[in-house]
């Protein structure tokens, strides 16, 4: 596919002065202009590979340069205000990662109170079921006693109403 010359027209009002202020930019002469116009298409018909854009710059209208310069203040200040507005959420993803650090170490010392609670819980249970074996086994044997106690009162009791 053949590639064609382009070519753009732009007021010098909308020209950032960053692009005149550059090393690659360069104004030119009439006859200068011509001459890189034939060079370029000749250029282009040969190389296939080759884009060239000619930017040319009219002169702006006072109006047009007024709302240029109010464009360019309007981007600088909401680039302002962009810069605020990430400072400002630096600044709370920073608050957050402390309050992070500081709720996981939080977390970390519930969890040993847990684990330590749960080991005195399950201490206390054990020592609840020593106790109640040990009950049990009290019980029994005062059932036992209360039994033999019972059986020494029936055999008296029958040996003297036998007599």
């Amino acid at each position: 596919m053949k590639k064609e010359l382009q070519y753009a027209l732009v007021t010098s009002s909308a020209l950032p002065r960053e692009i005149a202020a550059s090393n690659y930019y360069t104004e030119l002469d009439k006859t200068q202009w011509l001459d890189l116009i034939d060079y370029s298409e000749e250029l282009v018909k040969t190389d296939k590979d080759q884009e060239i854009l000619f930017l040319i710059v009219a002169k702006g209208t006072a109006d047009q340069i007024e709302e240029d310069e109010a464009r360019r203040q309007q981007k600088e200040q909401e680039k302002r205000d962009l810069q605020s507005t990430n400072s400002s959420l630096s600044d709370t993803l920073a608050t957050l990662d402390a309050d992070k650090s500081s709720l996981s170490q939080k977390i970390k010392d519930l969890n040993a109170q847990i684990f330590a609670l749960t080991e005195e819980l399950d201490s206390i249970k054990e020592d609840e079921q020593s106790e109640e074996a040990k009950q049990r086994e009290l019980d029994a044997a005062a059932d036992g006693r209360q039994k033999r106690v019972r059986e020494r009162s029936i055999s008296l009791f029958n040996a003297l109403y036998t007599k």
